[in-house]
């Protein structure tokens, strides 16, 4: 009705909702790649072929019903989606469409490689090796065929969980505790090979705590 789309237009999409007090996972996928469910080594594809939870594409009408499926996570799954840029970036050096299959046997393969590497790793390590694979042709995002997105989520063991409880008298021991957390956020950050920025991560946590210091809790300790 808006004109914005045509009768023949469409769109892939998928979505996934997670029950963070029971780990299950609920997702619809309307055409878009299936996303990988990685199990110690294991590498899974969801949906699955033919499985619920995988619907055509949407298109531009208000009358399409779409199954879901549910799945239970646990502490160390790792899940990387991603939009099919990442399947036809060989093409920029004249190759042929990385298919869902030859992604999952490079995972796969990466994961033998590097066992315990963190998702965030393991994206960067996959990528790399899908660039490399591209040749020289790939200079940058725009001579892609198509945009690439890729997300990666991992289920934490949640008996490493640490709550820290802050109760500053005064805003020199608020500025003091908003140091000692950063020092040990930097500190396991880097034992996890996370790229990270030390500005980055201490503007962020002072920002944050503050606006709940002054603004949440309004000073009370």
């Amino acid at each position: 009705c808006s004109g914005v789309f045509k009768d023949q237009d469409f769109f892939t999409s998928i979505d996934i909702a997670i029950d963070h007090r029971t780990l299950d996972m609920e997702y619809v996928s309307a055409g878009h790649p299936c996303f990988f469910l990685i199990r110690d080594k294991e590498v899974s594809g969801l949906p699955e072929h033919g499985g619920e939870g995988r619907n055509l594409p949407i298109p531009v009408m208000s009358d399409m019903c779409y199954s879901s499926a549910t799945c239970r996570l646990k502490a160390g799954d790792k899940l990387i989606l991603y939009s099919d840029g990442l399947n036809d970036l060989p093409m920029t050096k004249g190759g042929d469409s990385l298919t869902y299959t030859m992604l999952k046997s490079l995972l796969r393969d990466l994961l033998d490689q590097h066992p315990s590497v963190s998702v965030s790793e393991l994206i960067r390590i996959l990528f790399d090796t899908v660039k490399s694979n591209a040749g020289s042709n790939f200079v940058s995002q725009d001579n892609l065929p198509d945009d690439i997105a890729i997300i990666g989520l991992e289920i934490e063991d949640e008996s490493r969980w640490k709550e820290r409880i802050l109760k500053p008298d005064t805003m020199a021991d608020f500025n003091r505790s908003i140091f000692e957390l950063y020092t040990e956020i930097f500190e396991e950050l880097k034992q996890r090979n996370f790229d990270i920025s030390d500005l980055g991560i201490r503007s962020v946590l002072s920002e944050s705590l503050v606006n709940a210091w002054i603004h949440g809790n309004r000073k009370d300790k």
